[in-house]
């Protein structure tokens, strides 16, 4: 215990202060560039949604108080929905409303499907597509009102977007009232901020670790683990490779005024009194002018005589292009974080094991043998905790199968200090059969 507190004695102040920075960075990441999207009372009328108008009462109604949808037991699924319209060249959604849910339970095989509130859409070509999360609300349980704010990365080959609201899952209750779709922007300081934390980080983790570390080099083999480390974080931890963003306390800080809706410009008519347009001919010029074609007016006193009909082994079958809307298409990516998730579905592994073993093995290789000692295990471990704990909190997607990620993630860790540890033993004793003598540690003068 006393060993800790001389410890955070030390780091403990650097460490709080850099957490408070990440904090308010990821608070302030955003900035509003575009209006509502929907209606100022959508969740005031069934109107407003494609589908409102004809579901049965029992399963949809809304009033001034808000949108209250049931889902019963051997009740047949529902969806209303919204086409999101003034999308284009907008990279992010941010959705906020206020929402409340009772007795919400998923699927008993399908656990994805659920009272929920989703963001989808398609492509050029009419195929669905959506973000790899795109889950504005998963409604589980019981939870009293509460203000929800996600911000969604639309796929760069989205053509339409649309917000949905499922009565999907075994049974559940939903309500919803005060929702707003926004473009929002990522600011543009953002990165260069977040590139200059991240140096921080570096640094302050190699310090750190540097105590720790056996060899020559230490502080650059220190900054370089510390660098390791925060990889590692952002891509197991937080924020990971998602397309749905959270607060991590309250709201994101996206500026106090609200962008207007900026209504088209109406076209002025023309006056009554104008009879008739004057049509003046451009003055005459070197430049050739274009062939008009000139179309004679039909006699009206001609007799119209109709072709004759073809027989019917004149007529040919003339092909009809189709537009064939297909079924949701996984996201395919090519990477080796898409090449080792399809290896545990090929392979039936529970959940993502051998991704979790396999990351954590990776990290557990550089980071031990960057420090050649073991000494160092709590950082990596910390890290292999915090992959499970943080991501489940504020996704909400706590089950049985994180008992099994977590074991993953620490026999990745113990298998790559295995190996470290047995190859500083082979090359030790290759040392002492060639007569090597060890580097004694500098004598500190008197």
């Amino acid at each position: 215990m006393k060993q800790f507190l001389a410890w955070w004695r030390l780091h403990g102040n650097v460490l709080v202060g850099l957490s408070l920075l990440t904090i308010l960075l990821w608070q302030s990441r955003f900035v509003r560039s575009g209006p509502n999207l929907l209606a100022e009372n959508a969740c005031e009328s069934l109107t407003h949604w494609t589908g409102g108008e004809t579901i049965n009462p029992a399963y949809a109604q809304a009033n001034t108080d808000g949108m209250v949808l049931t889902k019963m037991k051997n009740q047949s699924t529902f969806s209303l929905y919204k086409n999101l319209e003034r999308i284009e060249d907008v990279r992010f959604l941010a959705v906020t409303v206020d929402a409340a849910w009772e007795n919400a339970k998923p699927h008993p095989v399908i656990n994805w499907l659920q009272p929920r509130v989703v963001i989808g859409g398609f492509d050029s070509h009419n195929r669905f597509c959506a973000p790899l999360d795109h889950g504005i609300i998963d409604a589980r349980g019981t939870r009293d009102w509460h203000r929800v704010q996600r911000v969604v990365e639309l796929p760069p080959h989205l053509a339409k977007a649309r917000l949905s609201i499922d009565g999907f899952g075994e049974e559940g209750v939903l309500r919803l009232r005060n929702m707003r779709v926004e473009a929002v922007k990522q600011r543009a300081w953002f990165i260069p901020a977040t590139l200059v934390l991240l140096g921080f980080w570096a640094i302050v983790l190699g310090r750190i670790m540097r105590p720790h570390i056996r060899g020559r080099g230490v502080w650059v083999r220190a900054v370089l683990i510390g660098c390791g480390i925060i990889f590692g974080t952002w891509h197991f931890v937080f924020p990971q490779g998602r397309t749905l963003f959270h607060p991590l306390i309250g709201q994101f800080s996206m500026g106090a005024t609200v962008v207007p809706v900026s209504d088209p410009e109406p076209i002025p008519s023309a006056p009554k009194e104008i009879a008739e347009v004057v049509v003046q001919s451009p003055p005459p010029s070197n430049k050739p002018t274009p062939r008009l074609r000139t179309i004679v007016p039909p006699d009206p006193n001609a007799v119209k005589k109709s072709p004759p009909l073809p027989s019917v082994a004149e007529v040919k079958k003339v092909p009809v292009p189709v537009e064939v809307t297909t079924s949701p298409e996984p996201r395919q990516g090519t990477h080796f974080g898409h090449i080792m998730r399809q290896w545990d579905t090929k392979w039936n592994f529970n959940k993502y094991n051998l991704t979790h073993f396999t990351a954590f093995f990776g990290i557990g290789l550089f980071v031990f043998g960057l420090a050649g000692s073991w000494r160092i295990w709590p950082l990596p471990c910390v890290v292999a905790l915090l992959g499970e704990i943080i991501p489940n909190a504020l996704f909400d997607t706590w089950d049985r199968g994180d008992w099994w990620d977590l074991l993953a993630n620490y026999s990745g860790l113990a298998l790559a200090l295995g190996i470290v540890i047995l190859v500083q033993r082979v090359r030790k004793k290759r040392r002492d059969r060639q007569g090597v003598p060890r580097a004694e540690p500098p004598v500190s003068a008197a």
